[in-house]
């Protein structure tokens, strides 16, 4: 019998977090609402940068929920970091937070800190 090989968490993780984007099965938090506002990130870019992007950072154990950090390029190469609750069956996923990086707390491609 063929013993069926896991997926590494992240890549698994990032599934879901898609399934959830294309099921429309999403929504911001009121603190995303406001990030997103204030830095002019549309809902469809938040949904092309998940759709396209990688975790690059999970925090399994935050004591608000476990969580992870996507990193993605909008359609119009503009790269933005997603925080995302943990998808659950059942529940709309929430987008926690979300920005572009910045040059001073990020290294050049985005996904590594200083």
């Amino acid at each position: 019998m063929r013993r069926k090989r896991s997926l590494p968490k992240r890549t698994w993780l990032l599934r879901r977090i898609r399934a959830k984007i294309r099921q429309r099965d999403w929504e911001l938090t009121l603190h995303a609402q406001r990030q997103s506002r204030a830095r002019k990130i549309s809902q469809a870019e938040i949904e092309s940068a998940i759709l396209t992007g990688r975790v690059i950072e999970d925090y399994p154990d935050d004591p608000r929920g476990p969580s992870c950090l996507v990193f993605g390029y909008t359609q119009q190469r503009r790269p933005i970091h997603i925080v995302v609750a943990y998808p659950v069956t059942g529940r709309r996923m929430k987008v926690i937070t979300v920005y572009e990086p910045s040059a001073d707390r990020w290294q050049a491609g985005w996904q590594k800190r200083r």
